[in-house]
This record gives structure tokens, C-alpha cells and sequence, in this order.
């Protein structure tokens, strides 16, 4: 990825409301030990029986391209409090 999105559009130059949940591709790695846990959150069950739901977090990951160097924030969303740990979430 050049700093250029399908459409011709400068990353720095786009308009950001425009570009909300646009898919993108870029080459490089997660930062792990960089993450940002939001901690406590709960995932509410589609029945709801009266309990609160399952613990977990919320999880924010830096990726880091492999061609500028430059950290990106990865939304990675809930994760169940036994997968907080990176060798536990892909299984």
C-alpha cells in the first residue's frame, strides 16, 4: 500500500466519514505487546437470562506496515477473558 485507496483518494486527503469500514490491504505485522485492553466488557447472550453476559475485553491492536513503518489501530473487538493472552487466540 503506497498512501493511495482504491478510487484514486490519498489517505491523507480523504475524507474520513467517507471511508468508514472501507476494506483495505496493507503488509506488515501486529504489535502485540503494544495492545490496549478495555477491560472489563461483557458480550450480552442473544437470550438474555438475567446474568450480565460473558467477561472478556476489548481489544486494540497496532499493526505496523512493513513498508513505512507506520502503526496503524486494528479494532479487533471483544475477546473472551481466555483468549486475552496472544498464544490463546488462535487455536
Amino acid at each position: 500500500m503506497d498512501g493511495w485507496i482504491d478510487g484514486g483518494c490519498a489517505l491523507h486527503m480523504c475524507i474520513p466519514s467517507q471511508q468508514d469500514y472501507r476494506r483495505v490491504t496493507v503488509v506488515g505485522r501486529y504489535e502485540h505487546e503494544s495492545e490496549l485492553l478495555l477491560t472489563p466488557r461483557t458480550r450480552l447472550r442473544e437470550a438474555f437470562d438475567g446474568n450480565a453476559g460473558e467477561p472478556g475485553v476489548h481489544l486494540l491492536t497496532p499493526f505496523v506496515r512493513s513498508d513505512t513503518g507506520e502503526r496503524l489501530i486494528v479494532n479487533r473487538g471483544w475477546v473472551p477473558d481466555e483468549r486475552v493472552k496472544v498464544a490463546t487466540r488462535y487455536r
